[in-house]
């Protein structure tokens, strides 16, 4: 028998605060759990220590699971790792037709014209949401042909014939790539390969993905398989492509994210992965390969697992709808254009302003609208940019509008506020319902997202035999961790 001691969240004199509770067999607060843990349970496999409140659920959940998530899985894979991120990972800047595309990458100071054959849609670890994919536009070179056969790298021969300027590319940072691996790619024909292959077949197919590091369990759905991701240390990701034993219909798919996202196996998962600085865990194969999953089996587990999939389905909807929604918004106010505005400049609109400086840094906190009265009591609008530094409008529509043109910037100089285009009535009144309607629904769906998580996680729980009594042991839980 010993002491397991489990630290929640920092606390003045922790230390102190353990001793004192060292001799008791269980005590738990906000800022620590002290068990007992019977040393003949702990077998070969990786030791998961669970206080005696939450161990039987921890069983519970096994016990009442078909099989682990790698038994239904062809593979559960780690992202790309090329050995040279920097030079294979760029940033397209300009599509040119329908070959080529103006490109960056940190590897060198200089813009690049590419073929976009090769170019692959790429995430990072922090572009791998929850329910989401937040691309950024990032591409990664890929310099392979993939055949039934296998993957095959493009020889210097082929990629100087049919994509000579990536060629033109690749001889500028020549030396760079060969000085991979402390030299190992000197005197290789195809220097321009990446420095590991495996799973590069993979990516282009249905699959979940999830990002290494996370403070929740964060999986998502690449259904149309397009998107690559990178791999290695903790910033990556890793895909999970589903067994032909098991089915691989979209269907099904739905219904695994939806338990992977669930609280139950949230719960069992922050309990076999180790900790780390910010509230971290790790979603490396190694632990989600061990998540316990339910497969239905009767006619009533077959419903659930429907109803699952289907809010599974509607979430994924909401969040595509407001990926949309919020970069319109982000966009303001181009989006909203018809083309059939006329436009009036804010110098001529404005009522009164003081501004002494010829540029301003966009703060939020300073950035606000106040609604005020003139000497004669008529209503005034003014937005502050800073202290002592305003402009003041007679419409609040008017005033709405320039402040949420100036919340998309970092920066706006003074000439550039003061000949602001703002759209006379009707299309300001129109563009701005427009603004509001599409801001209010940004709202809705969220709120719609966190009902359908509530109805899978009840749905969950069922399929897992999880009482209510246990429920709150699980929700208590993971509002701690």
């Amino acid at each position: 028998m010993f002491k397991f001691i489990r630290v929640k969240k920092p606390k003045e004199k922790i230390l102190d605060h353990i001793k004192n509770h060292l001799v008791d067999k269980e005590y738990f607060n906000d800022y620590v759990e002290v068990f007992e843990v019977q040393q003949s349970t702990l077998k070969e496999e990786p030791w998961v220590f669970v206080p005696p409140r939450e161990q039987n659920i921890f069983e519970k959940i096994e016990r009442n699971a078909d099989c682990k998530l790698r038994d239904i899985t062809d593979s559960i894979f780690v992202g790309l790792q090329t050995s040279a991120d920097p030079i294979f990972f760029v940033k397209v800047i300009q599509r040119l037709d329908d070959k080529t595309v103006k490109a960056l990458s940190k590897a060198s100071e200089n813009e690049f014209i590419m073929e976009k054959e090769l170019l692959k849609p790429l995430l990072r670890g922090k572009d791998i949401r929850r329910w989401k994919i937040d691309w950024k536009g990032d591409f990664v070179i890929f310099p392979y042909i993939i055949t039934q056969m296998g993957v095959k790298v493009i020889s210097s021969e082929d990629m100087k014939k049919n994509y000579p300027l990536l060629w033109e590319y690749f001889l500028e940072l020549e030396d760079k790539l060969k000085s991979r691996d402390r030299g190992a790619w000197e005197g290789e024909p195809n220097w321009h390969a990446f420095g590991r292959t495996q799973n590069l077949d993979m990516f282009e197919q249905v699959k979940i993905m999830t990002q290494v590091l996370a403070n929740r369990n964060s999986f998502t759905l690449d259904d149309n398989g397009i998107y690559y991701f990178v791999g290695g240390g903790n910033a990556g990701g890793y895909g999970i492509v589903l067994s032909e034993k098991y089915g691989k219909t979209i269907e099904n798919y739905r219904y695994i994210l939806g338990l992977l996202n669930s609280k139950v196996l949230e719960f069992y998962h922050k309990y076999i992965s180790p900790i780390f600085s910010g509230g971290f865990y790790s979603y490396g194969r190694r632990y989600i390969e061990q998540l316990p999953i339910k497969l239905p089996k009767t006619t009533v587990e077959q419903k659930i697992a429907d109803e699952v999939g289907s809010s599974v389905y509607q979430i994924l909807q909401f969040k595509r709808e407001n990926d949309v929604l919020v970069d319109k918004v982000a966009k303001f106010p181009n989006p909203y254009f018809k083309g059939n505005e006329e436009f009036e400049k804010l110098i001529n609109i404005a009522k009164a302003s003081s501004l002494s400086k010829e540029s301003y840094k966009i703060s939020e906190k300073l950035l606000k609208t106040h609604y005020l009265k003139d000497l004669e009591g008529k209503e005034m609008f003014r937005i502050n940019l800073a202290l002592n530094e305003y402009v003041d409008f007679s419409s609040e529509e008017v005033a709405s509008y320039v402040l949420e043109v100036i919340k998309t910037l970092d920066r706006i100089t003074k000439r550039e506020l003061l000949e602001l285009k703002i759209p006379t009535q009707p299309h300001l009144e129109s563009l701005m319902n427009q603004h509001r309607k599409d801001m209010e629904q940004i709202v809705k769906n969220e709120k719609a997202v966190k009902e359908l998580e509530k109805q899978i996680d009840d749905l969950v729980y069922k399929l897992y035999d999880i009482a209510y009594p246990e429920r709150r042991i699980i929700e208590e839980y993971l509002a701690k961790f």
